[in-house]
């Protein structure tokens, strides 16, 4: 009876001890090399040539005869190439001897060994590469979780040089030989300061800080700290530069030499005026004490760049700090923080964190205007009423500077009465505001109402001599 081709072959698969088998039957092992992926900068140069430190091995499953051979394929992903073919050595665990020959395809990422037993019958094959050299790992590693994997397949045939029947397939999962982590990282986060602007205690300076919350808080006069926010640098856990060498990626290594790290702080105003005679500089505590970079001083509306070149010494944590004069103006403001750290290897990458809201400068109240406000003096029988009306949650008593046209204060600046929280109202005639600020001469004014509340709103009523009173508009407070 004649048997069939696929009979034949597990017949003669049956007589030499050998079957098929299935996938991933075999085991490959390789010692993953954790690489930081801050390596991999625009000029890093994609031959570099990357050794990992141990060998690369795979154990099969199936046996070869004698006169048979292997050919066993190493494949790489990502776009990794091999330097060159490897030393490449086989045996098996049942002895034998080996002849064996490694090639290259043409695109460099799958190593092909054809093995010839010659003498005696193996049991199971070990291909082994020793040390194998690497390159164009970058586009798979320079992404942080990046990996280059090795896939193993062997073939087990009846004849020499990977002729005749094929006796039995074997392979093995992919195995990551290199993986990618970020190197040195940088966060940047707001900080928690306390100080708000005080807006009842102006004067034709400007404003002044107070620390504490709405309606509560102590005076600052002089010179304000003001931390806007903090910029923190991390090392990753045991990783390699791009080149594999021994020696840890991390700001000890990197904060060495003529490119040692340097830091760079970004301060925006974010579309703000910074206040006048202000600087900003970076300290090393929360609480601005200890100075680390120059201070530079900020003008109008333009980013300040903060340098600080980084020691192997240095604290990993750096806070953006805001020196302001105490009579200066202060605007209400949101600055943003951004960073870039440049690594002491030219080939590496930037770490880079993009601009975050910062500490907002905010007041402890609110400011509304009222307009066109008629003094007492005027001619008789037109007077102003205003109304004062505290939306907020707090009860709040409010501030008034009367100011002429050119915006100049006249008169003193005066405290009213109490308002109640939550729509509580006062109403002050001209005769009233008079007696608060001073006798104002006959004319038309402007009047600035501050109160520590989170709600302000004033409305202006004119009384004419025929006893009418009409509306003159009214105002929200910011």
């Amino acid at each position: 009876m004649k048997l069939s081709n696929l009979a034949l072959k597990l017949a003669i698969a049956a007589a030499l001890g050998t079957t098929g088998m299935s996938a991933f039957a075999g085991t490959t092992t390789a010692t993953n090399i954790n690489i930081a992926a801050d390596s991999f900068g625009a000029a890093y140069d994609d031959t570099t040539v990357t050794t990992p430190a141990t060998n690369v091995a795979f154990t099969g499953a199936a046996s070869t005869p004698i006169g048979g051979s292997l050919v066993t394929t190493f494949t790489l992903s990502g776009g990794a190439k091999f330097n060159a073919v490897p030393t490449v050595g086989v045996t098996g665990t049942g002895g034998g001897t080996y002849t064996t020959v490694g090639s290259l395809n043409a695109n460099g990422d799958v190593l092909t060994v054809l093995t010839n037993l010659t003498v005696a019958a193996g049991t199971v094959p070990i291909v082994t590469l020793t040390t194998p050299a690497f390159k164009n790992i970058k586009s798979a590693l320079a992404t942080v979780g990046g990996k280059v994997n090795i896939t193993v397949a062997l073939s087990n045939y009846g004849g020499p040089g990977g002729t005749g029947i094929v006796l039995g397939t074997d392979s093995g999962a992919a195995v990551a030989a290199f993986t990618s982590a970020a190197g040195i990282t940088l966060t940047a986060t707001a900080s928690t300061d306390n100080k708000v602007i005080d807006v009842q205690n102006a004067s034709s300076n400007g404003k002044k800080f107070t620390v504490g919350t709405v309606g509560a808080g102590a005076y600052l006069t002089n010179l304000v700290l003001l931390n806007l926010g903090n910029i923190a640098v991390a090392d990753g856990t045991a990783l390699r530069p791009g080149g594999v060498g021994a020696t840890a990626y991390n700001t000890a290594t990197n904060a060495t030499g003529a490119g040692a790290l340097g830091l760079t702080v970004t301060v925006s105003p974010n579309g703000a005026s910074w206040p006048t005679g202000s600087s900003l500089q970076l300290a090393n505590d929360a609480n601005c004490t200890t100075g680390l970079s120059t201070a530079v001083t900020t003008a109008g509306t333009a980013n300040v760049d903060l340098p600080l070149t980084l020691a192997a010494a240095n604290a990993t944590s750096y806070f953006a700090c805001l020196t302001v004069n105490g009579t200066a103006d202060i605007p209400v403001f949101t600055p943003k923080i951004s960073a870039v750290l440049k690594k002491s290897v030219a080939t590496d990458a930037d770490s880079t964190v993009s601009a975050i809201n910062a500490y907002a400068i905010v007041s402890n109240g609110k400011t509304a205007f009222a307009d066109n406000f008629i003094a007492a003096s005027n001619a008789p029988g037109y007077y102003s009423v205003l109304r004062f009306i505290n939306t907020g949650s707090i009860d709040a008593a409010p501030t008034i500077v009367v100011m002429n046209a050119q915006g100049v204060q006249v008169g003193n600046t005066a405290v009213l009465a109490t308002m109640k929280a939550n729509g509580g109202a006062l109403n002050y005639t001209s005769a009233q505001i008079d007696a608060a600020v001073g006798t104002l001469p006959a004319g038309n004014y402007r009047i600035k109402v501050t109160a520590p509340t989170g709600g302000l709103r004033v409305q202006h009523y004119i009384n004419t001599p025929n006893g009418l009173a009409e509306s003159s508009g009214f105002a929200n407070g910011l």
